[in-house]
């Protein structure tokens, strides 16, 4: 639905294309070259907006994604200073931003209520990669019950502990 207006514009662009090359090949088969030279002028003008239109959409496009690849969506594409063309296309563009950054707050709230909710646990809990054996995140609880403040890899755990063996 966005997109929609991008769409016939690119579709009337198209038929006055093919009418004007219809109505060109119409003056060639009939000889009349002195209009000919002088349609020619208007395929090139038409060739070179239809060229402009598509680069402006593809440079949009190429913002759109490299704001999309650093998580910018605090990216803002102004709707009313673009051309009438790529304003759909902005609209758009700011849409699916907004959105990107409601679940991006959404997730973020609720990382923080998780972490939150494991540092109130009077359990202890220890979270580390299994194949280098670092130690990804620990809790308070899991520090106290053990007297450390602070643990690099689960070898380290090992070493600091002789009465635990590691599991393979």
């Amino acid at each position: 639905m966005i997109f929609k207006r991008y769409q016939e514009r690119i579709l009337i662009r198209v038929l006055f294309m093919f009418l004007t090359l219809s109505l060109a090949s119409f003056l060639l088969v009939k000889g009349f070259y002195a209009y000919l030279a002088l349609l020619s002028l208007l395929i090139i003008g038409q060739l070179m907006d239809f060229y402009n239109f598509h680069r402006k959409a593809q440079q949009e496009v190429e913002q759109f994604v490299e704001s999309i690849h650093y998580r910018d969506f605090s990216r803002y594409f102004d709707v009313k200073e673009a051309p009438v063309e790529l304003q759909s296309l902005r609209q758009g563009f700011n849409e699916i931003n907004s959105t990107f950054k409601l679940i991006s707050r959404e997730k973020e709230t609720q990382y923080h209520y998780v972490q939150k909710i494991l540092e109130l646990v009077n359990t202890g809990i220890l979270s580390y990669e299994n194949k280098n054996g670092e130690i990804g995140w620990m809790n308070e609880s899991f520090k106290n019950m053990l007297g450390v403040p602070y643990l690099k890899t689960i070898s380290s755990l090992e070493e600091g502990m002789p009465f635990c063996t590691r599991r393979s």
